[in-house]
């Protein structure tokens, strides 16, 4: 915004009579500053430790989540900065939870911090980092880092190459960068090629745990052994239990039952693989008690297609890990980095999809060649669907069909996504006379419209009603890529929700006016007609803006994202200008807060003369 160079936010336009013109576009998510005048960062130089190929540092925050959502946000990052040929800092402490569990009550409380080292082996994982391609330092830096395009996260990896938006508007040279605050996560990359699939896999797979970590889960292991007296081929079965307050009293909305009924499946499909052993020993994995212990063992036992088992845990073994707990190096997190090693160690891994422990762990199998199951079995907001496409062990998520699509998929799994990815989905239809945008959940713009499901009936009679009228014949668009919360309140209050009672989705439906018609209809009311120009006679030249290619609100142009508004104004002189881009930053964080909540993407366009322009940069810059 400081200089009509034709970089990243300027494009300088000779027009006739009328001077040098500058375009700029401001994209409400991008926040992008210029190469021609970058944010101020943290200087250091990470090729003098890295080498001449590794420009920039990326520094890696400990994020307000439970310890592997910390992990899989260190994990991402990684990967986007070696995609982008920085080195990374990894963050000095971790987050836990302490003498909490998962109650619904605290489990959000992360507050207590532990050292790094006390659950992760750093040399081990600095070495490990470095064979997978990953460079690290510590800069010792004070400075804040300016964040990388942060809301417009979660991108592809297709997009962070050489030549892509990110490598075209930031200068990483000398510098240290952030891709989100502490409170920014989970899921920051789309992993849509194969070299970013591999990195993933082995970026995970350095994490290797602290050496007391690995003392305490290497004598779970031998207890669990002489308990069961079987031989190392016969070990028990390890499953994941994660049918906990967090998730079956919160928005989640896991069904108990459903989730115990997936859980004898799958044990039932171990054992028919097992048909030697009269009993299968299982160890539960997670926060378990005696007295949990007792209650899982009571709900599994309740399906008949559970098959004939003994249940363990680290409670009927002695608490072997109870120590890791408490102290100043000790939380819940940390002792559950003992259940994380099991879990790795493990002959057969059972998992919960929608569980960030569980995709990690079946992550770090694969990267040793092992498979893992997953319980049949997902969350009201698709979370083991999303997990599942973002940190893809399954082998039929890694093929090269698989990546091709993942993009689209990850929006059809959460529509939110869309703003951030929409440079990977396809245009809207022109000429469509209805458009279905389904939202799947009452609490998507709950904040805008609480009542919206309060009468299922008539919802279910407008859909009833649609159904019958359409034939089902209108463009189908999941989520809200193409209309905000905002619209939608204007469109309920139009026509109504919908709601399929067979698969509880609720939607909303929206006529589309042609955008021929819509383009004749601004230009009337604008008094203007094709090729007119300006009407004051104060300029003699005209300017389309059909001739710019991409269009400026295109996403090519709009840092990735589909424009949900475009708003272009035109300044000339100086009796009305473009502020400094300092007093502009704090004003732009106020409108992408606000766009967040309601899932918009604004992209501004200023059409401006030198004399309106912001003031000249310092003769230095």
């Amino acid at each position: 915004l400081e200089e009509p160079s034709g970089a990243a936010h300027g494009l300088a336009l000779p027009i006739a009579q009328m001077g040098p013109v500058c375009f700029t576009l401001a994209a409400a998510a991008a926040a992008a500053p210029s190469p021609a005048c970058p944010a101020v960062a943290p200087a250091y130089h990470a090729a003098s430790t890295c080498g001449a190929g590794v420009s920039g540092v990326v520094r890696i925050p400990a994020v307000r989540k439970g310890l592997n959502n910390q992990r899989m946000r260190i994990v991402q990052d990684a990967v986007i900065a070696a995609l982008l040929g920085a080195a990374v800092e990894l963050p000095s402490f971790l987050r836990t939870r302490r003498r909490c569990g998962y109650r619904a009550g605290c489990y959000q409380d992360y507050e207590g911090t532990v050292p790094f080292d006390a659950v992760y082996d750093r040399e081990r994982v600095v070495e490990g980092l470095r064979r997978a391609g990953v460079c690290v330092v510590d800069t010792r830096s004070e400075g804040r880092a300016p964040e990388l395009a942060g809301a417009l996260w979660p991108t592809t990896a297709s997009q962070l190459g050489p030549g892509g938006d990110v490598a075209r508007r930031y200068d990483l040279r000398g510098g240290v960068w952030s891709l989100g605050g502490e409170e920014d996560c989970c899921i920051k990359l789309v992993v849509d090629t194969r070299r970013s699939l591999d990195l993933l896999t082995s970026v995970n797979a350095a994490f290797s745990s602290a050496r007391r970590i690995r003392r305490a889960a290497h004598e779970v292991s031998r207890r669990l052994a002489a308990a069961t007296g079987r031989a190392k081929e016969h070990a028990a079965v390890a499953i994941h239990w994660r049918a906990d307050e967090d998730f079956v009293r919160s928005a989640h909305g896991l069904d108990a039952r459903a989730y115990a009924r997936a859980a004898c499946t799958a044990l039932a499909g171990v054992a028919r693989g097992r048909s030697s052993l009269k009993t299968l020993d299982v160890f539960v994995l997670g926060e378990a008690d005696r007295a949990r212990s007792r209650a899982i063992d009571a709900d599994l036992r309740k399906h008949r297609s559970c098959p004939r088992f003994s249940l363990h845990a680290k409670a009927t073994l002695g608490n072997v890990d109870e120590a890791l707990a408490s102290g100043p190096d000790g939380g819940d997190d940390v002792k559950g980095q003992v259940d994380f090693e099991l879990g790795l160690r493990a002959a057969v891994f059972v998992g919960t999809q929608f569980s960030s422990f569980s995709a990690l762990v079946a992550l770090a199998r694969r990267a040793e060649g092992r498979e893992s199951l997953m319980l049949d079995v997902d969350v009201a907001d698709r979370l083991g669907l999303i997990f599942a496409l973002t940190f893809p062990h399954d082998a039929r998520r890694r093929t090269d069909a698989a990546l091709s699509r993942l993009c689209r998929d990850v929006v059809a799994a959460h529509a939110a996504f869309g703003v951030g990815l929409a440079a990977c989905l396809p245009p809207p239809r022109a000429g469509s006379s209805l458009a279905v945008h389904s939202f799947g959940h009452c609490e998507d713009c709950s904040h805008l419209m609480p009542s919206v499901c309060l009468d299922l009936d008539k919802a279910d009679a407008r859909h009833a009603a649609f159904v019958e009228s359409t034939q089902i014949q209108a463009v189908v668009s999941r989520g809200f890529r193409r209309i905000s919360c905002a619209r939608v309140v204007q469109v309920v209050a139009e026509r109504g929700v919908h709601r399929n009672p067979t698969t509880g989705e609720i939607y909303v439906v929206e006529d589309i006016t042609d955008t021929g018609e819509l383009r004749s209809s601004l230009r009337a009311k604008l008094g203007n007609t094709p090729g007119d120009g300006a009407r004051d006679g104060e300029c003699s030249a005209s300017l389309s803006f059909s001739s710019i290619n991409p269009p400026l609100d295109a996403p090519a142009a709009a840092g990735g994202r589909r424009c949900t508004l475009a708003v272009v104004t035109a300044l000339f002189g100086s009796i009305d200008s473009l502020g400094h881009l300092k007093t502009l930053k704090p004003k732009h964080a106020r409108l992408l807060e606000f766009e967040n909540r309601l899932g918009a993407a604004s992209c501004w366009i200023a059409l401006v003369d030198f004399a309106a322009g912001p003031p000249p940069p310092p003769p230095d810059r």
